[in-house]
């Protein structure tokens, strides 16, 4: 039997606000018994995509709201976890980060200065999802993660 299950939030730009929905992610994932090393690659991944969403797209304006879903899916061939967060920003030029439309992990390296606090957003999306996409506009990301696949793709 196929099972789905879907939640939603709407939480206020602040970073004090991303813990909850990783804590209220949690419990989902203990609902659908997920191992560890799925549980870790999708909190990695909620965690990136809201801050990304919190910092560049609302620029910190505790008043923005950022949207954020997750969606478990069962099917008979695949056990899959999908994200999607959306801010009120311009986005960015996603196309331009990655270098064209279809991604691979082959023309990433570290940031210039590789203890700099951002600019690995794109290496996460890569090693720890499945997939993941853009809207045009660069304000919208959805991430989408097979479940018990063993180890990440990277690993």
């Amino acid at each position: 039997m196929a099972e789905r299950f879907e939640t939603h939030w709407q939480i206020p730009a602040q970073v004090g606000n991303i813990e909850r929905v990783i804590t209220e992610a949690n419990v989902i994932f203990d609902r659908f018994a997920l191992e560890s090393h799925d549980r870790f690659g999708l909190n990695l991944l909620v965690w990136e995509a809201l801050t990304n969403a919190v910092l560049h797209g609302c620029a910190q304006q505790p008043a923005a709201l950022v949207d954020c879903r997750l969606r478990y899916q069962e099917g008979p061939d695949c056990k899959e976890v999908v994200i999607e967060v959306t801010d009120p920003g311009p986005g960015f030029d996603w196309q331009q980060a990655v270098g064209r439309e279809s991604a691979s992990l082959a023309p990433y390296s570290l940031p210039e200065e590789p203890l700099a606090e951002s600019g690995r957003g794109l290496m996460i999306y890569l090693i720890y999802a499945t997939r993941f996409e853009f809207n045009p506009a660069g304000n919208r990301v959805t991430l989408h993660r097979e479940l018990d696949k063993g180890r990440d793709k990277h690993e």
